[in-house]
């Protein structure tokens, strides 16, 4: 997650220049939720980038620290703060807490949660969710170019 500021964009933007972006979040409805990342690359980067998305999340808990969870939270709170500036985003945040039936406190409530959060929480919780091997891999391309780049994969039908 954290956009610029996550692991997958400093390793694949950054470090190697594979793409102009990579993120990755948790995402969630009133039914399921999951974890997604993604990222463009280049077809030629392909291997390297699926094996370095796989090693980034596999090693998530391991690399997380104390100054990247104080960013998060940094984050999270300012973001909540700029769910008031306009009429749109006031509108999204209303119909969140609408469509969830979430308390009238519920933005007070999740800063309250997101400040307690501590680095052994975000550890567990990467434990719990983050397992790369009940993971789904997709990867969108030529398969005549790109399913060599994908050795390991367990391929549905290419379209």
């Amino acid at each position: 997650g954290a956009g610029s500021a996550g692991r997958l964009f400093e390793v694949l933007r950054l470090q190697r220049g594979y793409t102009y972006g990579a993120s990755s979040a948790f995402t969630s409805n009133l039914e399921t939720g999951y974890f997604h990342a993604a990222s463009s690359v280049q077809g030629s980067s392909t291997k390297e980038s699926v094996a370095l998305f796989k090693e980034i999340i596999d090693h998530f808990a391991d690399d997380y620290d104390q100054k990247k969870l104080d960013g998060v939270k940094d984050s999270m709170l300012r973001s909540n703060a700029s769910a008031f500036e306009t009429s749109a985003s006031l509108v999204n945040m209303l119909s969140r807490i609408r469509n969830y039936n979430l308390p009238d406190d519920y933005v007070a409530k999740e800063e309250d949660v997101v400040n307690s959060m501590t680095l052994n929480d975000i550890k567990a919780k990467a434990a719990e969710y983050l397992d790369i091997d009940d993971m789904v891999i997709v990867v969108v391309g030529d398969a005549a170019t790109q399913l060599k780049n994908v050795p390991d994969a367990k391929l549905i039908k290419a379209i």
